[in-house]
């Protein structure tokens, strides 16, 4: 009983200790503001890796345990090419599954498609899409999921 009690007692000092030593470190004489916890994103010029490394438009569907939504994958490919026939453009995009479920994510930089054409292509990916579940539509990132080449 006494050494339940010893070693219960060494266990609680070292917690008390190491907890007293991360509040010393994390309160340090830092002068940082709320402010300064804000993430500010750099300014991205037009020669900068990071402007060439993003994709103008990222749709990656997931699965949460019980597959992707395979109607909807296949809606957005489909949708790619009938926008491609409307304006007489082909559109470049890379698709990549990642996934044990069919996770898929299609990459599309757009870069054959003014700015105005670009905007009604994303505008209409969105709203195909509003009613899918698991789904991330993001704009101006790097494609997370390149495929094997």
């Amino acid at each position: 009983m006494i050494k339940i009690f010893k070693t219960i007692s060494i266990i609680l000092v070292s917690c008390l200790f190491a907890c007293s030593n991360s509040k010393e470190a994390s309160s340090g004489n830092s002068t940082s503001s709320a402010t300064d916890s804000i993430e500010k994103k750099p300014v991205v010029q037009p020669n900068d890796t990071a402007a060439t490394s993003n994709y103008r438009l990222l749709v990656s569907f997931y699965s949460i345990g019980s597959g992707a939504e395979h109607e909807f994958i296949d809606k957005m490919e489909n949708s790619v090419g009938i926008f491609a026939g409307e304006i007489h453009k082909n559109i470049d995009y890379e698709k990549s599954h990642w996934g044990r479920e069919g996770e898929t994510d299609f990459c599309l930089r757009l870069n054959e498609l003014t700015v105005s054409e670009q905007d009604t292509f994303i505008r209409r990916t969105r709203e195909m899409l509003k009613t899918a579940h698991w789904v991330h539509i993001y704009e101006n990132q790097p494609c997370r999921h390149h495929p094997a080449r």
